[in-house]
């Protein structure tokens, strides 16, 4: 990990659990936090060509639940974030999780996980940012959205998603992403 001890992470990551909650409506998936992450030294990849993916911005529906995972967009974690060592590029996404049953939704069966370049790509915790994946509940009929982030150290990004309740049948869906995207801009149009 980066310099940060496991309990400065696990504090870190509990936070970005609370703190990382963007809303609890049944609005689209939000990546607030992300956009407003990008570094203007970014501004320059902008101009590229946007990157393939498969399944971002889908919707999964799985047994209770529809999950939809917003296109990455890159990133730049805070000073105070921990990631593995040695990234240097960063992506992250929203996720909106709508809970379709008549329970209520534990967030803690829904796991991601990333691979890049062939190698698990591990996870950004930075609460400074709004990025975690909230540990709570979610009533029925209700939706949840927060911030998750990656390091992306090759070309290539495959995001796992997996829901494993304890009652039901466990589903997963591997989302892909080809080429590191410029990164996020406000868009023009945006009304408030």
């Amino acid at each position: 990990m980066h310099s940060r001890s496991a309990a400065v992470l696990l504090a870190t990551a509990l936070l970005a659990g609370t703190a990382g909650i963007a809303g609890c409506s049944s609005g689209s998936p939000a990546s607030g936090a992300a956009q407003s992450s990008a570094t203007s030294a970014d501004a320059s990849a902008a101009q590229s060509p946007a990157p393939a993916g498969e399944g971002f911005g889908q919707t999964l529906s799985w047994d209770g639940l529809d999950v939809t995972v917003t296109t990455p967009v890159a990133f730049a974690p805070s000073k105070l974030a921990s990631f593995p060592e040695g990234s240097r590029r960063f992506v992250s996404v929203g996720i909106s999780v709508r809970n379709t049953s008549r329970e209520p939704l534990q967030t803690m069966f829904l796991t991601t996980s990333a691979t890049s370049g062939g190698r698990d790509a591990g996870r950004v915790a930075d609460s400074d940012n709004r990025i975690g994946a909230p540990v709570t509940a979610i009533a029925p009929g209700e939706s949840l959205t927060w911030n998750e982030a990656f390091p992306m150290p090759g070309e290539d990004l495959a995001l796992t998603v997996g829901w494993a309740p304890p009652k039901g049948e466990p589903a997963s869906a591997t989302l892909t992403l080809s080429g590191y995207p410029a990164p996020a801009t406000p868009s023009a149009s945006a009304t408030g």
